[in-house]
């Protein structure tokens, strides 16, 4: 069996046209969509043949990858995902019954990881199957708004209590920064 390639294409709109970067630093992109902080694309990346996990950023003004630190995580059967919340670079690693939320409070300081909260998965009686938490919004006082699935709640883990908001609805969330740079530079 072949190994997997990962080719990173950059598509400018000032020169209408993609570059191919060939500098990858390896791993697989298997935890989730990329996030935008401090100017450069970040994923969670799993190195297969390894095992572990790595952040992996692309610092977009000087095309150079770099991998970030990660948290002390407590076991090797973990999924990461990176988020941003409250403006820092944040990691949800997701163990076989409940996910830890860490969160970057210094950017690229290894030390400055904070486990800010452990939420449980709960238990799905009609399909059997734990539903996972996706983390959107870390607020001052340590409560964090979840999508379960398709419900949007508040956990509280001063007072490990999930507060539902009434109806289940659909949920498609994303969390994003507002930018006065217009995408159209040319």
């Amino acid at each position: 069996m072949g190994e997997l390639e990962i080719q990173v294409k950059v598509y400018s709109l000032r020169t209408n046209s993609w570059k191919t970067l060939s500098n990858w630093p390896g791993g697989d992109t298997f935890g989730g969509s990329a996030k935008f902080l401090n100017g450069a694309i970040h994923w969670s990346v799993t190195y297969i043949n390894e095992g572990g996990w790595a952040i992996i950023s692309h610092d977009l003004s000087t095309d150079d990858f770099a991998e970030l630190p990660l948290p002390d995580i407590e076991d090797d059967d973990v999924r990461v995902e990176i988020k941003i919340l409250g403006g820092c670079l944040s990691v949800c690693c997701g163990h076989s019954t409940y996910m830890d939320v860490w969160v970057m409070k210094e950017y690229g300081v290894k030390n400055s990881w904070t486990k800010v909260v452990r939420i449980p998965f709960y238990l799905n009686l009609e399909d059997s199957e734990f539903l996972r938490p996706s983390p959107l919004f870390l607020m001052q006082d340590g409560k964090i708004l979840i999508n379960y699935g398709s419900n949007l709640r508040l956990y509280d883990p001063r007072n490990p209590h999930i507060h539902h908001f009434g109806k289940s609805f659909e949920v498609e969330a994303m969390t994003y920064f507002e930018s006065l740079v217009s995408p159209n530079l040319g």
